[in-house]
This record gives structure tokens, C-alpha cells and sequence, in this order.
């Protein structure tokens, strides 16, 4: 993959970058809700694991954010609405952050109240994540379209 200083990286560049980070935060998602089923792990586990998957979604949101433009370039006609609505899951993305960051600060924070945080921000992220990767895969179709003969 090229850099993004370096050379200019194509829209389908740009979309695989973004999907392999979304794989990536959906692996840290999957494992803190799986943390938090185990019902036996303590505030003292959760809140170790919730602050790092805070740090994975806002790292992920960095990123996006940059190459957002480029990987929906392709997208017929919609993508401006597609980059306004993106940023708009991002604000609730990081809202959703500073909440669970929030609930993991108090050192007397029940192994109960860190895990539902620690769950609600997982779920709530692999959900953001579906919604994304539908944007990226209109992106996909959009440009075979426009690279097709018929299209």
C-alpha cells in the first residue's frame, strides 16, 4: 500500500486501507464484548480493555477521517452527502468514547457499570462499522460502473 504523503493513493486504495482498519476495530469490538460476557472479569480487566478500545476507535476515526474523501470519490453523485453523514457518525462515535472513557475514570467504578459502558460502545461500534462498509461498498460498485464500457 502506498503512503498518503508519498503518492497519490486511488480511491480503491483508499477504500481497502479503511475496510482493513474497520476489520481491525471489529476484532478489538468483538473481544471486549466477549470480555464482558465472561461475567467474571473485573473492573480491573474491563477498564484496561475499554480504554483500549476507546483508543482503537478514535485511532480508526483519525484515519478514516483522512482518506474518507479519497475512497468516496467514486461514489456517483453522493458523495458529499455520504462525507457529511460520515462525519456525523464520527461526532457520535466520539461521544460515544468520551462516555465509556467517563465511566472507566473513577477507581471505585463497579466491574458492572465499566462493563455495560465497555459493551455499549462495542455494539454500538460494530453497528457504525456495517453502516460504513455499506458506504464503501456503493464506492465499489459506483466505480466498476464508471470503468465499465456500458457504464
Amino acid at each position: 500500500m502506498q503512503a498518503i504523503g508519498e503518492t497519490t493513493m486511488s480511491s480503491s486504495e483508499a477504500r481497502a486501507a479503511i475496510l482493513a482498519s474497520v476489520e481491525k476495530l471489529r476484532g478489538a469490538a468483538q473481544r471486549a464484548i466477549r470480555l464482558v460476557r465472561d461475567g467474571a472479569a473485573a473492573a480491573g480487566v474491563l477498564g484496561p480493555e475499554g480504554r483500549t478500545l476507546c483508543a482503537a476507535v478514535e485511532d480508526h476515526l483519525d484515519f478514516e477521517r483522512n482518506l474518507a474523501p479519497v475512497a468516496l470519490a467514486d461514489v456517483l453523485g453522493l458523495e458529499g452527502m455520504l462525507l457529511v453523514q460520515l462525519d456525523a457518525d464520527h461526532q457520535r462515535q466520539r461521544a460515544n468514547v468520551a462516555s465509556t472513557r467517563a465511566a472507566l475514570e473513577p477507581a471505585e467504578a463497579t466491574s458492572a457499570r465499566v462493563g455495560a459502558s465497555v459493551r455499549a460502545l462495542a455494539e454500538a461500534i460494530l453497528v457504525e462499522l456495517a453502516r460504513e462498509e455499506r458506504f464503501f461498498e456503493k464506492a465499489d460498485v459506483d466505480e466498476l460502473s464508471n470503468d465499465s464500457p456500458g457504464g
